[in-house]
């Protein structure tokens, strides 16, 4: 794998774990009210778009940033109780499902 397409990748991975930190802010937001503040998730978000922001001027991330990303999603896993699909898609988390149910339209 050349540069660019390790870039390529490692950002695509990024985004979508970027995304599932947001859904579930989202979902504890809509449980918990307007004012919910969560440290842990700002800290993840910040860190995500830290290194977001590497790759977008082609600087490759280390194996130790990509392990940190790993432990992101490992605690959110332990936290929400939930596995993903070959999509990447949230799935297994009853708590999530009922937000999902509540707020589609």
């Amino acid at each position: 794998m050349d540069r660019d397409q390790k870039v390529k990748s490692s950002l695509n991975k990024l985004t979508w774990l970027g995304s599932i930190v947001m859904k579930l802010v989202d979902m504890d937001k809509y449980y918990v009210g307007p004012r919910w503040i969560d440290a842990p998730a700002n800290k993840y978000i910040s860190l995500i778009e830290l290194l977001k922001g590497k790759l977008q001027r082609n600087i490759l991330i280390t194996k130790s940033d990509m392990q940190r990303c790993n432990d992101i999603l490992n605690e959110l896993k332990r936290k929400y109780e939930f596995n993903t699909d070959w999509r990447g898609d949230i799935m297994d988390c009853e708590l999530y499902t009922n937000y999902k149910l509540h707020t589609s339209f």
